[in-house]
């Protein structure tokens, strides 16, 4: 609105105010969410929620207040497992909200939510978002006849060689290297085929594998996402020698831009660092090598030759990520563009 006043005094002065902007905002706008009426939410440690007030700084022409307050945030609101989640929201302007809460099992959510604005109006009814968070999709291998060099991308949630591969009757041997290159094997108890024996006992995401199997079968394995509030990993290995390596990275799992996949490539320089000479994994009963400005693999082992003592962190993906042909799908057809292909080579 806008205000005016003109007058005059006993002596016949006239005088005005001039144009007064005022505003009248007797009502707050309602917030939006992006987890509402999401129904397959990755679950993540820890979980963020934004809510966001955008529309109370667009509820008339000329509105200039734009900040509210976030007043109530609250998890299954009425339910055994309620959760009050105020004190973990942040913001920058007071009208996006950012809510970071942790250890949020799968399973379906209410997040109830109020606000004040400026002038002290609330909602009349709280607002709530509905949504569900699901299981992270595990990590698959697909392993072939013989001899299979495999590494995980991240830390298992049971390392257990028992719990991971007592159940895959195609595993007979998996064996790989410690820190100080001493083998280390596990092999089907004779005593209890559902077990493995060895001094072998835990998987992680520290080293390469290799799993001997006598037909093709794939394998999930449960990778949790590394939670914000842990440092991510390094794996430090030594000059002048071999080290059995593996691929890791802490994007999420699955086909989708972003994340990751068995077959998914990672630039080698750019992951093993410049102290490295060559490197090779055996797949499909053959050795294949790779050489500097070449790519390895989410899913693979490889043998490196580092010419001295450094350390491989998280890898970030190739840009021209080409996937390789399912090791569980070896006669599907590729469908992959020439250009693709030129520009992969060009990015090289």
């Amino acid at each position: 609105y806008e205000f005016e006043s003109e007058g005059s005094d006993a002596e016949g002065n006239t005088g005005s105010s001039g144009i007064l902007p005022f505003e009248i905002d007797d009502d707050l706008a309602l917030p939006t969410s992006d987890v509402d009426g999401m129904d397959d939410l990755p679950e993540a440690n820890p979980f963020v929620m934004e809510v966001d007030w955008a529309a109370e700084g667009d509820e008339y022409p000329g509105d200039t207040h734009d900040e509210v307050v976030l007043t109530k945030a609250v998890l299954n609101e009425g339910e055994d497992n309620e959760r009050d989640v105020l004190g973990e929201a942040s913001t920058r302007d007071s009208v996006n909200y950012s809510l970071a809460v942790l250890e949020l099992e799968p399973g379906d959510y209410t997040l109830t939510v109020n606000g004040a604005d400026d002038g002290g109006n609330e909602l009349g009814n709280d607002m709530v978002f509905e949504f569900t968070i699901v299981e992270a999709p595990p990590f698959e291998l697909n392993l072939t006849a013989g001899i299979n060099m495999v590494s995980l991308p991240g830390e298992p949630a049971d390392g257990n060689i028992n719990t991971l591969f007592g159940g895959v009757e195609e595993i007979v041997t998996i064996f790989t290297r410690d820190a100080n290159n001493v083998a280390l094997v596990a092999f089907r108890d004779p005593a209890d085929p559902t077990k493995f024996i060895g001094n072998l006992t835990e998987i992680d995401a520290t080293r390469g594998y290799g799993i001997e199997t006598t037909g093709q079968v794939p394998v999930e394995v449960l990778i949790p996402a590394l939670s914000a509030t842990k440092i991510p990993p390094t794996i430090s290995v030594d000059g002048d020698d071999w080290s059995f390596v593996p691929v890791i990275s802490l994007l999420p799992i699955g086909d989708d831009v972003g994340e990751m996949m068995e077959g998914s490539t990672v630039d080698a320089d750019a992951y093993l660092g410049g102290a490295w000479d060559i490197a090779w994994s055996f797949v499909l009963g053959r050795w294949e090598s790779v050489s500097p400005g070449g790519v390895v693999e989410i899913g693979r082992g490889y043998w490196v030759f580092f010419t001295s003592d450094t350390n491989i962190n998280p890898a970030i993906l190739f840009e021209c990520d080409i996937q390789s042909p399912s090791l569980g799908d070896l006669d599907a057809d590729l469908d992959i563009d020439d250009d693709d292909i030129a520009d992969c080579i060009a990015a090289l």
